[in-house]
């Protein structure tokens, strides 16, 4: 279940979360561009408001230095009526202005306006158009003579009541010394609540901001309240301390600027906009990832439920209550476990022993076609990888005992293994090299680690390049062992080929020729002629002091390898004893009963078709659970040829000799699965088969079930566990 549902996150919700991700993403970039595009446009509209708001006061104010009635020649008591009814058309020109009061030079001590006339110092000081005592002077003098327009603003504790004046000169061109001045104090409460108005979004405040302080839509900002900020401070410090935008656009005449404060876009919106959006997506995955769970969930229960009830239960184990298949298939498969890992020990010990036996029959030439050759290296699980191979034998009991069934060495460039000969204490090793390598180097690299305390030398044939020459090797490496003495100072002994020699040197190439046709052809006569040459040459030439004997060796390899061409295999027997002559007479007697022995004629000695076929099949049958029994077994047994055996086991049982032996051996273990509570993998070991694996696919493709199956279909109510395997 848990795998299930780990796939069906990985498989819809991953790749679906990814995409919603960026797509929250995206639509989030969108909307904070939309916000903060929409803020600079509520920041572009009140300060073009704003602008437009002092411009007209400027310009008002030019108009009412052309003014006559604001600006008259004379005093009598009609210039006060007439300069009234001019304040109050001015008065209506903005409705952002409280009052308007207009200060003259003429009149240095008066303020006029459109509701009567104040005393000027008085006045300024109340709405805040000068700072500090009404003592003072110095203020006062330069705010009515200064030549260029200023706002003055005036914060109150309360934050609700301050002051705000546009102070304007009144002059006939810029520049110029002023006439007078006008004083525009404007209302904050109303520029405050225009500037709230014009927020576009509730995470934006709006601020006019002056040299001294600033009037602020907003106090609070998103929860936050904001920093009292002055116009000479740096906004990007407190962006940095506060993660506020702020954006400022300069007012007209450097009067005043504008600001807009901002708190960062909020992920919120994007996140409900995609749920109202695609809330049925996932809702429907969510759905349908559980149902199809749950129906996989049944259906792995289901089949778990079949195998637990198809699996045997464990030997010792309590049946398993009803309901917990799960408990009984674990149960079973740990069984399985534990066996399979005792198998493979057993094979791991049984495996060096098969290999040893199928490189013996190898060596000694016991099979030579390719099939068989094949089959039994398959078995054995031995692999040849290079051209090349050389054959060492080592004759010492004590120094080969741990190296019985050493593993092989495998390098790059060649590999050794080891086989040891049960008739008499030796080790063989064979080595497959490549042509770079020379192989001498790793003969006495392994005699050296196989003998280390030991003078023990080691007996080498000539190198051959195919597997089916290996025998002619080992007949050299055995020649070399019979006749050959190394020195101490050169324990790796090779069989050496002859050079050719002068007249009057140890060797006889035309009686050795002689020889070997005899040998071939059957001809005892001339075979007893040239031997008898060759042998007394080789007595003739023969020195103690010699580390080889190289006539000798030349006649005995000879002989061995004709009696391999006859026979199709090694005579160890032969070997036996020409390893333990301790004379030349018993040398050359054991030598010309082997020269009589194979040019004797052939005695028809066969039984007849009816017999043979009796006997041959009943030799099958017994040695039919042998894992390495083969063709070539039959044939030496009956001494015939492979060939002719082959056809003779068809002829006579009318299936192949590969057929015949395996349905003996099916019919046996079916019959001991029937039977027997043996464990099966014995019954499968003790009839041939090593890799129980690949035995059991062969079985259910037999019977069309695999071998538990056919145990519980056919076993009988009154099998004992401990049956003999039949």
């Amino acid at each position: 279940m848990t795998t299930y549902i780990v796939s069906f996150l990985l498989i819809f919700i991953l790749p679906l979360t990814v995409l919603t991700i960026s797509w929250l993403g995206r639509e989030w970039h969108d909307q904070r561009s939309e916000v903060i595009a929409t803020q600079e446009r509520s920041l572009a509209a009140v300060t073009r408001n704003m602008n437009a708001t002092v411009q007209h006061l400027l310009m008002t104010t030019n108009q009412m230095a052309l003014d006559p009635a604001l600006s008259p020649t004379d005093q009598d008591q009609y210039t006060y009526g007439r300069m009234d009814n001019a304040l109050v058309r001015y008065d209506l020109s903005s409705p952002m202005i409280q009052k308007t009061f207009l200060y003259s030079e003429k009149t240095p001590s008066m303020l006029y306006s459109s509701d009567g006339t104040y005393d000027l110092i008085p006045t300024l000081y109340k709405y805040g158009m000068v700072a500090g005592s009404t003592e003072s002077n110095k203020e006062v003098r330069k705010l009515l003579y200064s030549t260029v327009p200023r706002m003055i603003f005036t914060p109150a504790a309360d934050g609700k009541t301050d002051q705000l004046t546009l102070a304007v000169p009144i002059t006939n061109t810029p520049g110029s010394s002023p006439k007078g001045m006008a004083f525009y104090t404007m209302s904050a409460a109303r520029l405050r609540q225009e500037f709230l108005d014009a927020a576009a979004v509730p995470n934006q405040a709006l601020m006019l901001d002056f040299t001294n302080g600033q009037i602020v839509s907003n106090t609070k900002l998103a929860g936050m309240k904001l920093p009292p900020v002055s116009r000479g401070q740096n906004w990007k410090l407190v962006n940095q301390q506060n993660k506020l935008r702020v954006t400022t656009a300069e007012g007209s005449g450097n009067l005043f600027k504008v600001l807009s404060v901002t708190t960062p876009p909020s992920p919120w919106p994007p996140l409900m906009s995609w749920l109202l959006n695609y809330w049925w997506l996932f809702t429907g995955l969510l759905l349908a990832g559980g149902i199809l769970i749950w129906y996989l969930g049944r259906r792995q229960y289901a089949g778990i439920k079949q195998l637990a009830a198809v699996v045997p239960q464990p030997t010792g184990q309590a049946p398993a209550p009803a309901g917990s298949e799960i408990v009984q298939l674990e149960g079973a498969i740990k069984a399985y476990v534990a066996n399979h890992q005792a198998t493979v020990a057993q094979e791991r010990v049984r495996l060096p022993l098969v290999r040893n036996q199928v490189l013996q029959m190898l060596i000694s030439g016991r099979v030579s076609d390719d099939i068989t050759v094949n089959r039994l290296l398959h078995l054995a699980q031995v692999s040849f990888f290079h051209p090349n191979y050389l054959i060492g034998i080592m004759v010492d009991g004590p120094a080969v005992d741990d190296q019985v069934l050493a593993a092989p060495v495998v390098a790059d460039s060649y590999m050794v293994y080891f086989v040891h000969r049960t008739s008499r204490a030796e080790v063989i090793v064979l080595i497959n090299y490549d042509r770079a390598v020379d192989p001498r180097v790793i003969l006495r690299q392994v005699r050296d680690e196989l003998a280390v305390n030991s003078r023990s030398a080691m007996f080498a044939g000539r190198p051959v390049t195919e597997l089916a020459s290996l025998h002619d090797a080992y007949i050299e490496a055995v020649t070399a062992q019979m006749t050959n003495q190394p020195t101490t100072a050169n324990l790796v002994s090779f069989y050496t080929v002859r050079h050719d020699a002068g007249e009057g040197g140890p060797f006889d190439m035309d009686n050795e020729l002689k020889l070997s046709n005899a040998l071939a052809q059957g001809n005892a006569a001339m075979a007893r002629e040239a031997f008898e040459a060759l042998f007394n040459l080789a007595i003739q030439n023969y020195r103690p002091d010699t580390a080889i004997d190289f006539p000798m060796a030349n006649l005995i390899s000879e002989v061995l390898k004709a009696d391999y061409r006859k026979y199709h295999q090694v005579n160890e027997e032969l070997v036996e004893k020409l390893l333990n002559v301790m004379s030349f007479s018993e040398l050359h007697t054991i030598l010309v009963e082997t020269i009589q022995k194979l040019t004797a004629p052939p005695i028809d000695d066969t039984p007849a078709p009816a017999d043979l076929g009796a006997a041959m099949r009943a030799y099958i049958s017994q040695n039919a659970s042998s894992p390495t029994f083969s063709l070539v077994d039959v044939a030496e047994k009956f001494d015939l040829s492979v060939p002719y055996t082959s056809r003779f086991v068809k002829e006579t049982t009318g299936i192949t000799f590969t057929t015949f032996v395996q349905e003996l051996r099916m019919a046996r273990i079916r019959t001991a699965l029937e039977q027997t509570k043996a464990p099966i993998k014995d019954i499968v070991t003790a009839n041939g088969y090593y890799d129980v694996a690949n035995f059991t696919r062969k079985f259910k493709k037999i019977n069309g079930v695999t071998p538990t199956q056919y145990r519980q279909l056919h076993q009988r109510a009154g099998s004992k566990d401990g049956d003999a395997i039949l």
